[in-house]
This record gives structure tokens, sequence and C-alpha cells, in this order.
């Protein structure tokens, strides 16, 4: 048996409380890591492409992060 509950199988007051709180961060903890996600795909064509244009200028890609 979970320790959440008891002999009937309901959760008291705060257990309860503590599932919905813990439920609500995990989702925002979600949202959160979704759009991280967004930025550094971002983030890596931005590098990619001013890598690519540092190829074309004749300079490195490894200082096209300095030019732009």
């Amino acid at each position: 048996m979970s320790r959440l509950t008891n002999e009937w199988g309901q959760t008291n007051k705060k257990q309860r409380l503590i599932l919905i709180r813990l439920s609500i961060l995990s989702f925002f903890a979600h949202l959160l890591f979704k759009w991280l996600d967004k930025v550094k795909d971002k983030v890596k064509d931005k590098v990619s492409l001013s890598n690519a244009a540092a190829i074309r200028k004749g300079v490195g890609p490894t200082s096209a992060l300095s030019l732009s």
C-alpha cells in the first residue's frame, strides 16, 4: 500500500495539496524545458548561419561569434 493513502485508499488533505503542488511544478518545469529546447535550436541556427557567413568572408568559424 502506498504511503500517501490510508487503509481505504484515500489521501489526506496535506498530502493531496503536496501532490497538487508537485504536479503544477512539474508542469511548469516541462514548459521551461520545452522553451529552453526551442531557444537552443534558435541559437544553434544562428551560430551555424554566422559560421557560414564567416567562412564566406574567409574568417574561421571559431571567431564568427566575435564578428556579430
